[in-house]
């Protein structure tokens, strides 16, 4: 009797475990917020800690990267990012307008487009590298090859969906 107890036991315990989520939703406070439940990229964020947050509906277009590169337009108007070519899991960009992003926005505000420009284009499976092809300035470094391990460091990363 003593053995079905048990069994019975061990049995509630491996459900249970089972069940349980692997995955743990982020305790961030802003994962929460309308900005990020609406947003289609990875956006960066500084509250006493510089995050980078996975926006909500980012699976809705990072099937496409050319879609990803349109919503980038438009959420860093008037800077502008250009298509050159796609070569293997490289995507090369000009970025046109590169005064505004490396003199104007800051040293954060640049890195932080260029995490966000990163993240948000390595969603897509076809892209691991980014090539960014812009007029070095005050704020930024010089302009080449980026992966998401050239900001992983700096940025504590969010994934809010």
């Amino acid at each position: 009797m003593r053995y079905i107890h048990y069994i019975l036991f061990l049995i509630v315990v491996l459900n249970v475990s089972c069940n349980h989520s692997i995955k743990s939703k982020s305790t961030n406070k802003y994962c929460d917020s309308a900005f990020i439940q609406n947003s289609k990229l990875w956006l960066a964020y500084y509250d006493t800690t510089d995050y980078l947050m996975r926006g909500a509906k980012l699976d809705s277009i990072k099937d496409d990267y050319h879609l990803i590169i349109e919503a980038l337009n438009y959420r860093y108007s008037p800077v502008k990012l250009i298509m050159q070519k796609k070569t293997n899991d490289t995507l090369y960009l000009k970025i046109d307008s590169s005064f505004i992003f490396t003199q104007r926005w800051g040293t954060y505000g640049a890195n932080a487009f260029l995490a966000t420009t990163i993240f948000s284009l390595t969603e897509n499976k076809e892209i691991r590298c980014v090539y960014l092809d812009f007029e070095e300035g005050d704020h930024s470094g010089p302009p080449g090859y980026f992966t998401r391990k050239d900001f992983e460091k700096g940025y504590k990363i969010e994934n809010c969906d």
